[in-house]
């Protein structure tokens, strides 16, 4: 009965939090629409609602049910690749040290290079001009089962990458060179007594060659999962 009740008073303490968060959120809502949004020249709007919008005449918003790509899935596994995931994100901005125009970039999460149930995962790069073909270079910084001719840039020694949180580029002009772009994973130590798990950071100049970064790692305490 006692853990019951326990229970109970859990759950009636998180209903009264969610009730005031929504309040809240609902208060604060008002009082931002009372004023009016400032919009910077130049700045893409998508006009997903009318909150933008002074005044329309004879204009109706349509939408259109998604359509899946026939050649999905856009990304296929390949090499020592068993699996792949987009925990990561992708990024439309020009390819670095090219100069050209803008491409998509994008970081993933695979694994694969099983020996005896054990394998490796990591961090891989794919890019493409058009966001339908993908290409995967080979980048030669991480050796995987015996060759590093594939498009790894990012794996720990010592640790089993479980996740990719996503890649940001720091617009911040104070931000050093080599810490323009930042990434978020989440570590598994590979070792059989001490399976904790972390979230650290790692920085690069250009999305590529990726450090830790050395002042906040790990970013979340041993042992918080």
């Amino acid at each position: 009965m006692k853990k019951l009740e326990m229970n109970n008073r859990v759950l009636l303490t998180v209903f009264w939090l969610v009730l005031m968060g929504a309040a809240c959120v609902s208060a604060e809502t008002k009082q931002r629409t009372d004023k009016p949004f400032v919009v910077f020249k130049g700045q893409a709007q998508l006009f997903l609602d009318d909150e933008l919008v002074a005044s329309k005449e004879n204009v109706v918003r349509v939408w259109h049910k998604l359509r899946k790509h026939p050649n999905n899935p856009l990304i296929q596994k390949s090499g020592l690749e068993d699996y792949t995931f987009l925990f990561g994100n992708v990024l439309r901005e020009p390819e670095p040290n090219e100069g050209g125009g803008p491409i998509f970039r994008m970081w993933y999460f695979a694994a694969g290079n099983y020996v005896d149930g054990k394998g490796q995962s990591w961090v891989a790069y794919a890019t493409s001009k058009d966001g339908l073909k993908w290409e995967k270079p080979k980048l030669g910084l991480y050796d995987i089962g015996g060759s590093n001719q594939n498009n790894a840039v990012w794996m720990l020694n010592g640790y089993r990458i479980a996740g990719l949180e996503g890649v940001i580029k720091d617009p911040n002009p104070r931000v050093p060179d080599d810490e323009r772009y930042k990434m978020v994973f989440m570590g598994i130590k590979d070792e059989k007594n001490d399976r904790a798990k972390q979230y650290a950071m790692v920085v690069s100049p250009d999305g590529i060659i990726w450090k830790l970064h050395g002042i906040y790692n790990p970013i979340f305490a041993k042992n918080f999962l």
